[in-house]
């Protein structure tokens, strides 16, 4: 017959086995899906608060947006300025040429752009391009603003274009933003 008795170490190292293989069940079983679930709910809340950012910045600019759209009314609502309808398109684009070429201006070209449309009016942009003498471009812009007081120019472009019959002259851009009503 086999003696079958059990040594200290053999005991040992079976115990030492057990707690390994418990050790690993365990961070298998238990511990990684937590540490990857924790990982997960650190990922959304950074989510969540970079989208609450976003939103609290939107809100913000929205604000100022409905802020700035109350004082344009409020503006046009006070210098009496009565906004025309966008079916006569054609007519500003008229009048702006004859402006502009009261004030001696050679225009190349005059362009209405897209209209975008807002809640209580819409915008189309207008687009002057020629050349002409600098006074009289400041001239233009400042018969533009007192004429057309619903007129915005929104930017304007000017470089040295010499000329030997004329002197020095301007070649111009201008981007207007016309306001009428709905």
């Amino acid at each position: 017959m086999k003696n079958t008795r059990i040594t200290t170490w053999q005991i040992y190292t079976l115990g030492a086995l057990l707690c390994v293989a418990f050790t690993v069940a365990l961070f298998q079983g238990v511990i990684s899906p937590t540490i990857q679930r924790t990982q997960r709910q650190a990922a959304l809340q950074r989510d969540l608060h970079a989208r609450l950012d976003k939103i609290a910045m939107l809100s913000g600019e929205l604000n100022s947006c409905r802020r700035q759209s109350a004082e344009l009314k409020q503006s046009l609502s006070r210098d009496g300025v009565k906004l025309q309808s966008m079916v006569l398109v054609n007519d500003r684009l008229a009048k702006l040429t004859a402006l502009a070429i009261s004030d001696g201006l050679a225009l190349d070209e005059v362009r209405a752009g897209s209209a975008a449309d807002a809640p209580t009016l819409e915008t189309l942009p207008i687009q002057l391009s020629g050349a002409g003498p600098y006074p009289n471009c400041v001239r233009f812009l400042h018969q533009l603003h007192e004429t057309f007081p619903d007129t915005l120019v929104k930017s304007l472009d000017t470089t040295s274009a010499p000329s030997a019959t004329r002197g020095t002259n301007a070649a111009f851009r201008f981007e207007l933003v016309w306001y009428t009503h709905k």
